[in-house]
């Protein structure tokens, strides 16, 4: 394997989980973080969708205003997600691959 791929839910439980693993590894296992192969996905909290078209996966609060200031809000649909535990394999296959969500932990 040449990567560690955490990839919690865009809430703070999520990123409080995340900190203890990388704690651990950067305890422990510190040549895991110095050589690359530690990521995390960042996860969108919101995705916007008008009518049938492609939904739009927006990462925080202040994307979904920036996505309202530049799309206006009539007739856009946001849901804001449950959480990753929530979503089926291909949703989460989708948010991390078609988002730039893949950050190295450096």
């Amino acid at each position: 394997y040449t990567r560690f791929i955490f990839m919690p839910d865009a809430a703070v439980d999520g990123a409080h989980a995340v900190t203890l693993l990388l704690t651990l590894i950067h305890c422990y296992m510190p040549v895991l973080i110095e050589g690359g192969y530690v990521y995390m996905a960042n996860p969108p909290l919101y995705r916007g969708s008008k009518g049938k078209g492609d939904p739009t996966c927006i990462l925080n609060d202040a994307h979904l205003g920036a996505f309202f200031e530049k799309n206006g809000r009539n007739g856009y649909d946001v849901q804001r997600f449950k959480g990753l535990g929530r979503s089926g394999c291909t949703r989460k296959a989708n948010i991390t691959s078609t988002s730039p969500s893949l950050v190295c932990i450096v």
